[in-house]
């Protein structure tokens, strides 16, 4: 079975006013051991000279520096940026086969 269909979305929250973010969502990934959630997901579309981009940031926490300056943080992380770019696809196809969020 394809890792997209295993993927669940919940939790959608579109976002209008902040540029190419479209919305906030949850998603649920079976592994092993259960049933992985992961809150707090951002979904991007933008259209360009290079066409239509879409991406998913997962989620980030805020930290501030001792200036002030507000940082987003990872707090999750793939070993590799290929193993990103294929979670990130394998989100967006969830994302399209649940009709969001057009």
């Amino acid at each position: 079975m394809e890792v997209a269909a295993q993927i669940s979305i919940s939790n959608w929250m579109p976002i209008e006013g902040y540029g190419s973010l479209v919305g906030s969502f949850s998603i649920e990934l079976p592994v092993s051991y259960g049933t992985l959630r992961i809150h707090g997901l951002t979904y991007y579309e933008e259209d360009g000279r290079d066409g239509h981009r879409e991406w998913v940031c997962l989620p980030r926490r805020k930290h501030y520096q001792d200036d002030g300056t507000a940082v987003r943080i990872m707090i999750l992380e793939f070993e590799t940026r290929a193993q990103f770019r294929a979670f990130q696809g394998d989100v967006i196809a969830a994302l399209h086969a649940a009709g969001i969020p057009r």
